[in-house]
């Protein structure tokens, strides 16, 4: 049971707080979380955190939308309860609402893509279009909202070392992560992430140049392409050429324009083309 401290701040047992859905900062660094403990143990809380309150099916809790930090440091030192004002304005049915109240409580923090992805994620769980998605968001184009999506095309792992630099792992870097894994393969792009990863006080730009030139690189170590004309009697008609990829898969590109009176006549052909280059190959 809260109780009442004064006209606006209870104090409020954690067993009852829960991290709002619609919490705008959902990527919160390891390292983040023990030094606010470190804090919360030597000062106490200086600060109260910011909740509404639940439906009647949520069993009395109050969500966290601002303030979820500091209940996970809390949690680490085991406080029974955190001070907190609630905001009787928020609907939790309304998820646009909160996520712009929780961008408006959120200034001790700078936002992430990450963040915004996650939040455009919950939000469009809640079926809501990318227009009204940027507008909760504050993205001036609904492209660049739905460019958040790259994180999550991502696998797993490859995703977990971008969360340990959330403010470096941008949607563009994770756009080019994901040619790097079309391009050599999914170790060496995780590979490569976590060596990016390990080097500390890089800029966003300069994390991205090194992707690209790792990708380049990487790309053109061990290539073979054979390319040889293709020929319908003594006219040249095209191109075929087969590349060997890093990862050992093959690119085939059949190039030709012929006249119309001899696409039948040359059809049959095509398959025993394919097969007679990649013996040569």
């Amino acid at each position: 049971m809260a109780t009442r401290l004064s006209a606006e701040i209870l104090k409020i047992p954690l067993a009852q707080l829960v991290p709002s859905p619609f919490n705008v900062r959902s990527v919160r660094p390891e390292a983040r979380i023990k030094e606010l403990a470190r804090s919360l143990e030597a000062e106490g809380q200086r600060e109260p955190i910011t909740v509404y309150s639940g439906t009647k099916e949520d069993g009395g809790k109050y969500w966290i939308i601002s303030g979820v930090t500091r209940y996970l440091a809390a949690s680490r030192l085991r406080w029974e309860t955190l001070d907190a004002r609630v905001d009787a304005t928020l609907d939790s049915a309304d998820a646009p609402t909160l996520i712009k109240m929780s961008r408006l409580h959120n200034s001790t923090c700078r936002e992430t893509e990450l963040d915004h992805a996650f939040a455009a994620r919950a939000l469009r769980e809640k079926k809501l279009t990318w227009e009204k998605i940027s507008e909760a968001l504050g993205y001036s184009s609904e492209r660049n909202t739905r460019r958040l999506n790259a994180f999550f095309k991502l696998p797993e792992r490859i995703l977990a070392v971008g969360l340990t630099m959330p403010e470096k792992f941008s949607a563009s870097a994770a756009e080019l992560l994901l040619r790097a894994i079309a391009s050599i393969g999914e170790e060496r792009t995780l590979a490569l992430l976590e060596r990016v990863a390990a080097e500390k006080n890089h800029p966003i730009s300069e994390i991205e140049r090194r992707i690209r030139t790792s990708i380049a690189h990487a790309s053109s170590r061990g290539r073979r392409t054979y390319t040889r004309k293709v020929f319908h009697g003594d006219q040249s008609v095209g191109t075929f050429s087969v590349s060997t990829l890093p990862d050992r898969k093959k690119k085939i590109l059949l190039a030709m324009a012929i006249d119309e009176h001899l696409e039948e006549e040359f059809s049959p052909r095509l398959t025993q083309l394919l097969k007679e280059f990649e013996e040569n190959v």
